[in-house]
């Protein structure tokens, strides 16, 4: 079980492992126990449960820049190949000027991705592992391939998501099975990030509808009882921030994340302002 900053909610979640088929049985060698669940001294609780599944039909391609491993449906190798597309434009944006994001805390690819049946309500996730950032995968709904651009601007938000885990300071397993304490600013800058995703003038994300009063709420708040909503709404804030101060300053306000500011007060390091004297001027 994965907790999952779309939903924010831990769920079931599937990504491809790699096998052998050895004398008719398929074989899978899976990573080393992640530390917390290592022999200890002290008591724990904690369970790691890993289920195992073998689906037909299914293909994989390796994306052009060689950072994604696509596994999906057969029937849908077209529209694969063209989220590969979308994910390999993700990584290069973030990685280049303005944003300039560091990857290297994740130091083996391709990242996993699966295409596969999802809710409804849903276009993608990004899934964090307790084993680290280099297991950390992202999942599209193989349902909504008929939506290609709402992909393009899912794949990117998705990957955001990835990238802006790389700064969070906390252990893989509590990325893995809790929110982050600055969850509704990684959903700020994700979704405000969407428009730079999208051919469409003038865009507005689908996820500030009933969320669009979040900036008049006053101050920035970590204890939202609904902080993926206030997120959301927040993102015309990060918009209007970026508007004053430049793309530049996301990079540094997670640069805070990292040496284990809050949300208000890395955006204030960052900006080397309040938010009253930033916002609504």
């Amino acid at each position: 079980m994965t907790h999952v900053k779309s939903l924010d909610s831990t769920i079931t979640v599937y990504r491809k492992i790699e096998h052998q088929e050895i004398d008719g049985k398929i074989v899978v060698t899976l990573p080393k126990t992640p530390s917390i669940y290592q022999k200890s001294t002290t008591p724990t609780d904690e369970k790691l449960t890993v289920g195992l599944m073998v689906a037909k039909s299914q293909q994989s391609l390796t994306s052009s820049g060689g950072h994604f491993n696509l596994t999906f449906p057969a029937s849908k190798a077209s529209q694969a190949a063209t989220v590969a597309a979308y994910l390999e434009e993700a990584y290069s944006t973030l990685n280049s000027p303005p944003f300039s994001f560091d990857y290297s805390n994740r130091t083996s690819w391709p990242m996993s991705v699966t295409i596969y049946p999802m809710d409804n309500s849903l276009y993608g996730e990004q899934v964090s592992s307790a084993w680290g950032d280099n297991y950390s995968s992202i999942s599209i709904n193989s349902d909504k391939l008929n939506d290609m651009p709402e992909v393009r601007v899912t794949a990117a938000h998705e990957f955001f998501h990835f990238v802006q885990s790389l700064y969070d300071p906390r252990s893989g397993f509590t990325k893995s099975k809790f929110a982050s304490p600055h969850y509704w600013l990684d959903e700020a800058v994700a979704v405000w990030s969407e428009e730079y995703f999208t051919d469409v003038q003038g865009y507005i994300s689908k996820a500030r509808a009933g969320n669009e009063l979040a900036p008049f709420e006053g101050g920035l708040n970590d204890s939202k009882p609904d902080a993926r909503g206030y997120g959301y709404g927040m993102s015309t804030a990060v918009k209007h921030m970026v508007a004053k101060y430049g793309v530049e300053k996301i990079k540094l306000i997670y640069e805070k994340i990292r040496t284990g500011s809050n949300a208000a007060e890395a955006i204030r390091l960052g900006l080397g302002y309040s938010y009253n004297e930033w916002y609504g001027t």
